[in-house]
C-alpha cells in the first residue's frame, strides 16, 4: 500500500463526512452537511473534493449533473497512518514518551488505568 499523505484540516472535514456515510455521497449532500459545521463556499468546496481525489483520497463519479464520491482510504488506514506518523516524529515512537508527555499536567483517572492496564493485560497473553 502506498504511504498515506497528511490531510490540510479543510480536507480532513470533508473526508470525515464522507467516512460517515453508509455509502457513496453526492457532492451536494457534502456541501449540506459541511455547510452544518463550517461556512465554505461552493467553489471552494469543489476544488478540495477535486484535491481529494487527484491525491488519491476519493474516487468520483458523475451521476447525471452531480459527482458522486467514495472513499479510496479508509478512515481507520488514515488514523492509523496519521497516529504513527505523530508517534514516530514527536515521541520517537515511545509509548511511555507519549503517556508521560500527556499526563504531564494531569492525572490519569481511574478509568485511565483501567483501561491501560486491560489493553497491556490482552497483548501479553
Amino acid at each position: 500500500m502506498n504511504k498515506i499523505k497528511h490531510l490540510p484540516d479543510a480536507e480532513f472535514e470533508i473526508m470525515r463526512i464522507v467516512w460517515g456515510q453508509s455509502g457513496p455521497i453526492g457532492s451536494g449532500e457534502i456541501e449540506k452537511l459541511l455547510s452544518e459545521v463550517k461556512v465554505r463556499h461552493i467553489s471552494t468546496i469543489n476544488t478540495l473534493l477535486r484535491r481529494l481525489v487527484s491525491r488519491g483520497f476519493l474516487s468520483a463519479e458523475r451521476r447525471g449533473k452531480e459527482l458522486i464520491y467514495s472513499p479510496l482510504v479508509s478512515h481507520d488506514d488514515y488514523i492509523n497512518a496519521e497516529t504513527e506518523y505523530f508517534m514516530e516524529k514527536i515521541h520517537n515512537t515511545s509509548l511511555i514518551g507519549f503517556i508521560n508527555a500527556f499526563y504531564s499536567n494531569k492525572k490519569p483517572s481511574d478509568e485511565d488505568i483501567a483501561e491501560m492496564k486491560e489493553w497491556l493485560s490482552e497483548r501479553n497473553d
